[in-house]
Parts: structure tokens; C-alpha cells; sequence
């Protein structure tokens, strides 16, 4: 199984919704629920998460759908458990899981696709989005930037801040060999503890439009793109397994 980057989603997957406070989780779900109905699919229908990352998307989504997860990181999964009592969550790779009983829906979300290495991984986690789903059942998959979107030299600024902990990571983001790198360099502080500093490095692929509409279509399934934004920026893939 592939590894997820180290720090972040393995040793300090406690700091992860603590640096992501700022995203609106909410207002995502509530976007991808009007997505979801216009689409035909029906409150009560069963939805997978893949990287469910610590289950905040799930924790709103069940509120209208049977919900499961699966993410590489035990940890973050760790972190999501207490906030979806009985929900089953799987520690699982997503370009080699597979279900005992497809779904109505899966969706990726928050660009994780992008963790991906290299096209044959991208097919390969077409073929098992594919197999998740049942016939006519809808994939939902929010992509990473593209080659002609990516920025290079770009740098960010997250904080967090409470009487217990501070944290500040900045990151440097270059574009490499079809790569977007990012450095998140950090610093942990806790009153009395000193500052704890790291760097931690993640890799997402760059993929092109045509490459992932083709991985899709390659897995059988029916896709498109959808300008809707759920929450960063413009852009899903959406498609279908068909009937037959």
C-alpha cells in the first residue's frame, strides 16, 4: 500500500483540523447535496468517501445518506472514528480497494486524486471507483490543479492559534517534472513545551483534463466535467457506471 506523505495524515493527524479550520465544511456539503439531487440521487442513498481524511465531509453527509469511508492513513481515520460512531471506515488504498457492496455514490474530494503518481495509478483508482459503484451509480471527483493551471513559486501562510497550542505552517510550492511539490514548513509551540519545528513534503501529480476524463472512460464509466465550485476553486469530474 502506498504511503501517505509523512507528519500531517501519520504522526500529527491531530493538527490536521486544526491548520484546515478555515475550510467551510458545511457550506461544501450542502453544495455537493444540491450536486447530488440534481443529479437524481435521493436522500437515504449510500455514499462512499475515498480519503475520507478525519470524516468531516461524512460527519454532514450522513445526515441525509448511509455513509462509508476509506482512507490510506489509519491515522487520520483514528481521528475521524469518534465523530461517526458505527459509520465503517476502512483503512484502504485508493487505486487497489474494493467494497462487498457497491454504492449509489462515490466521491473524492479535496483534491486527493492529486496523491496519485502517475497515470497507471489514475487508472488504476478509475477501475476501482468503477467497481464501487453500482449501475448507474455516480462518481463525484474533485481534481487537483492541471499542468496549465499550476503556479510555480508559490507560498502560503496557515495559523492556528488557542491558549494550548500555536501553530504556523508556511509552504513554498514549486511545479517539477509534472509535479506540483509543496515544503510545509512548520512550527508547533505549546506553553511550557518549546517550539517544535519540521518540514514535510507532499507530491501531487498535475494532471491534464484529457487524462482524466480518459482514465474514466478507460474504467467504463461515463464522465464529464462540471464547472461547479464545492469549496477552493472551479472544477469536478463527475460520471457514471452505466446500466449495462
Amino acid at each position: 500500500m502506498k504511503q501517505a506523505p509523512t507528519y500531517l495524515y501519520r504522526d500529527r493527524a491531530a493538527l490536521y483540523d486544526l491548520i484546515y479550520h478555515w475550510k467551510d465544511y458545511e457550506t461544501e456539503v450542502r453544495l455537493l447535496r444540491a450536486l447530488l439531487a440534481d443529479q437524481g440521487v435521493a436522500d437515504g442513498a449510500r455514499l462512499l468517501d475515498v480519503a475520507a481524511g478525519t470524516g468531516q465531509h461524512l460527519a454532514r453527509l450522513q445526515r441525509w445518506y448511509e455513509v462509508a469511508g476509506l482512507d490510506v492513513a489509519a491515522e487520520m481515520l483514528e481521528v475521524a472514528r469518534p465523530r461517526l460512531p458505527g459509520v465503517e471506515l476502512q483503512v484502504a488504498d485508493m487505486a487497489s480497494f474494493a467494497v462487498e457492496r457497491p454504492f449509489d455514490v462515490v466521491v473524492c474530494l479535496f483534491s486527493s486524486v492529486g496523491y496519485l503518481e502517475d497515470l497507471a495509478r489514475l487508472e488504476a483508482a478509475a477501475r476501482c471507483f468503477a467497481a464501487a459503484l453500482r449501475p448507474g451509480g455516480l462518481l463525484v471527483l474533485q481534481p487537483w490543479f492541471t499542468p496549465e493551471e499550476a503556479i510555480d513559486g508559490v507560498c502560503m501562510l496557515d495559523t492556528y492559534e488557542s491558549e494550548e497550542l500555536k501553530l504556523v505552517r508556511m509552504s513554498d510550492g514549486r511545479v517539477v517534472d509534472g509535479r506540483s511539490v509543496l515544503e510545509f514548513h512548520w512550527l508547533v509551540g505549546r506553553p511550557g513545551g518549546g517550539v517544535e519545528a519540521f518540514v514535510e513534503r507532499h507530491e501531487l501529480t498535475l494532471f491534464t483534463h484529457q487524462q482524466m476524463l480518459d482514465a474514466l472512460a478507460s474504467a467504463g464509466l461515463k464522465a464529464w466535467f462540471d464547472p461547479r465550485d464545492l469549496g477552493g476553486r472551479p472544477g469536478l469530474y463527475l460520471a457514471r457506471r452505466p446500466e449495462r
